[in-house]
């Protein structure tokens, strides 16, 4: 996605999940594992210290059962919904015109991503919830490579990632662990269909 849309949602890999637990085991605290759970609903945060106006937010949810996951974004006031439907289709909503297109998760810069290893950078609680915080490396299709910033819910499969920039600090803020209604992955009955955009189909 573009600097202005936030890269979040849950991970799901196995070597992700085992990588976290074994961290986990080694430098927790707490050593109360995370129940495990179904789905859940997040609210994840990219402040900027220098101009908080240029902030975001991102409301991310998914249940397992479906392997239906959505995105809400809102950065400096502009929001846009993506709903993926497992892995065969997504639909991107866009409230400020109540339009909606269809397409096939590869014609756009998906939220998903994968990741199996990273450095351990400690851990924080969120809502009683336990998470590991961790960085890795991945490398752009120019070569570049990036420094991104990861939430791992301890114990699990489940995780946040978005790319590190100075003067910017990405943390969940609230979480639970509980799968979302159904009706968050259905489109509004007052939104109408439009073509997917050139620029998407493009990507």
């Amino acid at each position: 996605m573009g600097a202005r849309i936030l890269s979040l949602v849950g991970l799901c890999s196995l070597c992700a999940g085992v990588a976290g637990f074994g961290a986990y085991l080694l430098f927790a605290k707490d050593r109360t594992v995370n129940p495990p759970i179904d789905g859940y609903t997040a609210t994840l945060e990219v402040t900027d210290l220098k101009d908080p106006q240029k902030s975001c937010t991102d409301y991310a949810s998914s249940d397992f059962a479906t392997a239906y996951s959505r995105d809400d974004s809102d950065c400096e006031g502009k929001r846009q919904i993506y709903i993926f439907h497992g892995s065969s289709e997504i639909t991107v909503l866009d409230p400020q015109t109540k339009t909606y297109w269809k397409g096939k998760p590869v014609a756009h810069l998906s939220v998903h991503s994968l990741n199996e290893s990273g450095s351990h950078k400690g851990f924080e609680k969120v809502d009683g919830y336990l998470f590991e915080l961790k960085q890795f490396v991945t490398r752009r299709a120019s070569g570049e490579e990036v420094l991104n910033d990861q939430w791992l819910y301890a114990g699990s499969v489940v995780s946040f990632s978005h790319e590190h920039a100075a003067g910017r600090l990405f943390r969940v803020k609230r979480f639970s662990a509980e799968a979302p209604d159904a009706s968050s992955f259905t489109v509004p009955g007052d939104y109408r269909e439009v073509p997917m955009p050139a620029k998407a189909s493009s990507r």
